[in-house]
């Protein structure tokens, strides 16, 4: 696989996609889920257990949109923990969240293609199902790279597609057919449960991705599939 991934998000579509964002993030936690059936809450929870291990102090979670998957950091008792997205609706609703649960997050708006961090700022970065939506993400590799310590973390969740079978064409049927449709009755808008079905079946996953990001800096990945290959978490420790 060569070292680029084909995006849709360039230019003004970023600005549309961050604007989609905006306006659906009043809603967004309930739609993922009935979406998902809960099972996005099971699967943040798998990879704060996976990275648990390295015992980091200073997290930076990336596309953290409504900050469900910085709260399940906090169970680290990390030193530091910072929540960064470009949309300013998804953070909102993060900040109210962790005021509420008294939780000691900061919030920072910003793209992973522009990072205001120094170097070897942080142990672990996270990304949960945000990888799909940077525009250039050959760029934003290279920001994480820049920002992660010397054997620091870089753990992804994000979604797949199942193998095949009787489960494989269940699941693409809801995916394709029935999740637009519900995602568009709840959200009121037309197009973002119709982007994501768009976008995960244009993007790779499992050992594809792994060699594009091994092409981008981050070699030696640990690959977890979940529930048949709907989505996986994605480990990698970063040696310069």
């Amino acid at each position: 696989m060569s070292g680029t991934i084909k995006t849709h998000i360039t230019g003004k579509k970023q600005d549309e996609v961050t604007s989609m964002f905006d306006t659906i993030a009043p809603k967004y936690d309930r739609l993922n889920r009935i979406l998902s059936f809960r099972s996005d809450v099971r699967w943040r929870k798998k990879m704060v257990k996976m990275v648990k291990q390295y015992k980091p102090e200073h997290i930076l979670d990336l596309a953290a949109g409504t900050g469900d998957l910085s709260l399940a950091l906090t169970r680290l008792n990390p030193g530091k923990i910072i929540a960064a997205d470009p949309s300013a609706g998804m953070l909102a609703i993060a900040e109210k969240k962790f005021k509420r649960k008294k939780r000691n997050i900061e919030i920072a708006l910003a793209t992973a293609e522009n990072l205001p961090f120094d170097d070897k700022t942080f142990d672990l970065v996270t990304i949960a199902f945000g990888i799909r939506n940077f525009s250039k993400p050959e760029t934003a590799l290279n920001e994480i790279h820049r920002v992660l310590k010397k054997d620091g973390i870089l753990a992804i969740l994000e979604f797949g597609l199942p193998e095949k079978g009787l489960f494989g064409k269940l699941y693409l049927w809801y995916f394709k057919k029935i999740l637009p449709l519900l995602g568009r009755m709840i959200s009121k808008h037309y197009s973002a449960y119709s982007y994501l079905p768009e976008t995960v079946q244009s993007y790779p996953y499992g050992e594809e991705f792994s060699a594009f990001m091994k092409e981008n800096n981050f070699e030696n990945f640990r690959i977890k599939k979940l529930n048949s290959g709907i989505a996986y978490i994605y480990l990698n420790r970063n040696n310069y």
